[in-house]
């Protein structure tokens, strides 16, 4: 009942000039949630409206302006601050790059003092086999014997100073 009543209203015209409800007969329509009527000035033309709207519409800018300032601000300290990271990463990779070619160096001549270190021990190693094979040469020498002091036998024997054999040596 309060539905047909509605629409009855609304379709009547209900609240619209005199004139435009007996100048014509189409029904007016008008939108329910809305006090606007037809034929009346609008807000924005009423002077008390204008006195509260162009100080609201300022502020309004003026706070818009604020937040875009204050996002484009944002925005330039997250961009300053993944090039202070990225800067700082750079820094910590440099640093650790140093620190392992100073490592590496280190390493180096440690293993330039190790290899001239070893490099005597094996001289002094050689000189000791020489010297060792020199004495064992030297007592293996045979002076010629008796039949070597006659010249007529010397070319026979063809003398010359000689060695005894090497002893064998135990299979491992």
């Amino acid at each position: 009942m309060v539905a047909a009543a509605l629409v009855a209203a609304a379709l009547s015209g209900c609240g619209a000039t005199q004139e435009a409800v007996a100048g014509s007969n189409h029904p007016v329509i008008r939108s329910l949630d809305s006090s606007w009527v037809p034929g009346q000035l609008s807000l924005a033309q009423l002077a008390a409206y204008q006195a509260i709207s162009e100080p609201a519409l300022r502020l309004a800018q003026e706070r818009f302006q604020l937040r875009k300032r204050e996002l484009a601000l944002l925005e330039a300290r997250k961009i300053a601050k993944r090039k202070h990271d990225q800067e700082e990463a750079r820094r910590k990779y440099r640093e650790a790059l140093r620190r392992a070619r100073l490592a590496y160096q280190a390493a180096l001549r440690k293993a330039a003092i190790e290899r001239a270190r070893q490099l005597k021990r094996i001289a002094a190693l050689k000189r000791k086999i020489e010297l060792a094979r020199r004495e064992n040469e030297r007592r293996r020498r045979v002076a010629p014997g008796e039949e070597c002091r006659d010249p007529q036998q010397r070319q026979t024997y063809r003398c010359s100073t000689g060695h005894l054999p090497l002893l064998p040596t135990p299979k491992k």
